[in-house]
């Protein structure tokens, strides 16, 4: 066979039929063939394949993955770009594989010789670390299920990646087929009205598709810890289009300066075991105990939300005169007495004692929804039978890029850890892919009070078992 890559594309469309839907979700395909070799990608228009959270179960990707090797494809990655919607968001889990294959067997139908080329872009408008670092050393999550912390209580952000990896594949005439390309992010907002989307990855890749003719798909990469800045602004409607216009012409500037050229592929794959959490009780006792220490905080206060809100805007509103006017003061003044100004020094007194219980109560709040996540992921460990999470990690080197999957949620130090050992500038991982696991966060990470740490299923020995195997594959790549 010719010593060329051939490639093919294609899309299909795996909405739901079951509700009315914002915009189309797609699985979006990339059919590749170097040498002897098959190599097929999937993207996803969705939130996760299995992992207890979505419409796809824990086995989806294992039997597609069957499926498309008994058809003879040799290296299969399968991402989401992590879209969140109410479900339903696509269509029967039987009904997604079998649209897949059909898009692999056209992709694989209509492959052409093809030069590739790789480029890095970045993009800082719109993404933060949602995980805040509090002065007391602990860290806080920036979360719709409970409010965030004391604005004097937060000491920072933590880091975040804005790289956007991408990908080229040209037909030899030079008219571009197919844009990759990652970014790691967390597409939480999507459009107030609440109905499925592709959100905005599915913008951006409008927008790429649009000025470039090409095909555009969207792998993630290490958005675990990541959000959109005004995800907690609640004084406009939710809408996503803004990010992924801006996600949509970084990604396009990064593409303009890409030079394609032949290019050889390889690859190598390690198998995974991950252990389960079993920490989890001794977590929740320690979180019974803080929560005993929230509830002796709580003080006496005569004010209910009713008496404190028209008092609280008082003293906002006339600090120096809250419950009278001037000249009332001034009076008092004159004739020697204090009436209003001991009045003042209990409301405030009151406002603090009520201001103080609040700021407990919203602890309590977070604690609460704590204690639920981790029960829930204990029950969710509990029903598998197997103490340990079976999984692999795929290492492709195309060109002079280089892909790492992750099963998990990757946070943005472990994207840093794995660039760093790697000797090729363009490494990208590709996070939520061949699998899920919910979140990796690095060891150091676990049990700080962030709800990535809170909410990881695998033990903290999972990191330096995927570190360790994503060194080994990357070392393998360079040998060839």
């Amino acid at each position: 066979m010719e010593n060329k890559i051939f490639a093919g594309v294609a899309r299909v469309e795996i909405s739901t039929d079951k509700v009315v839907i914002n915009d189309p979700l797609y699985a979006k395909i990339l059919a590749l063939r170097y040498m002897e070799k098959r190599y097929v990608f999937v993207s996803l228009d969705y939130i996760s394949m299995g992992g207890g959270i979505s419409e796809l179960s824990d086995d989806f990707f294992a039997g597609l993955k069957k499926e498309v090797s008994g058809r003879g494809v040799d290296t299969f990655v399968c991402g989401v770009t992590h879209t969140h919607t109410f479900q339903p968001m696509i269509q029967e889990e039987a009904v997604v594989a079998q649209k897949i294959l059909q898009g692999i067997e056209l992709a694989e139908k209509t492959a052409v010789p093809v030069t590739v080329g790789s480029a890095t872009g970045r993009n800082s408008d719109f993404a933060i670390n949602r995980t805040l670092t509090l002065k007391d050393g602990s860290a806080w999550t920036i979360r719709q299920a409970h409010p965030c912390p004391s604005d004097s209580d937060i000491q920072g952000l933590q880091y975040v990646d804005d790289t956007i990896g991408v990908l080229r594949f040209d037909k030899e005439e030079g008219s571009p087929l197919c844009v990759m390309f990652t970014f790691g992010c967390h597409p939480l907002l999507g459009y107030a009205n609440n109905l499925p989307t592709a959100n905005f990855p599915g913008i951006a890749e409008n927008i790429v598709e649009k000025h470039t003719g090409a095909m555009a798909m969207m792998f993630q990469s290490c958005g675990g810890d990541v959000t959109e800045v005004d995800y907690k602004n609640y004084d406009k409607p939710k809408n996503c289009e803004i990010w992924g216009k801006l996600l949509g012409l970084s990604v396009l500037e990064a593409v303009k300066d890409i030079k394609t050229q032949n290019a050889d592929i390889s690859d190598c794959r390690r198998e995974l075991v991950f252990p389960r959490r079993r920490d989890i009780p001794k977590v929740r006792e320690a979180l019974l105990k803080e929560r005993e220490q929230l509830f002796a905080m709580l003080g006496n206060c005569p004010l209910n939300f009713k008496a404190f809100l028209p008092l609280y805007m008082k003293y906002l509103t006339s600090p120096e005169y809250p419950i009278g006017y001037a000249y009332e003061y001034i009076r008092e003044e004159e004739q020697g007495k204090a009436h209003l100004k001991n009045q003042d020094k209990i409301n405030r007194a009151n406002i603090e004692k009520y201001l103080k219980n609040i700021e407990v109560m919203e602890r309590l709040s977070k604690l609460a929804t704590t204690l639920e996540t981790i029960e829930w992921h204990e029950n969710y460990n509990a029903s598998f039978e197997n103490a340990d999470a079976e999984s692999e990690i795929v290492g492709i080197k195309i060109g002079d890029a280089v892909l790492i999957t992750a099963p998990v949620e990757p946070l943005s130090e472990i994207g840093r850890k794995v660039r760093a050992m790697s000797p090729y500038e363009k490494t990208f991982v590709i996070g939520y892919t061949n699998g899920y696991f919910h979140y990796g966060a690095p060891k150091s990470a676990y049990n700080n009070g962030g709800y990535e740490s809170i909410e990881c299923m695998l033990s903290d020995e999972w990191e330096e078992i995927y570190e360790s195997a994503a060194k080994s594959v990357i070392e393998e790549l360079c040998g060839r």
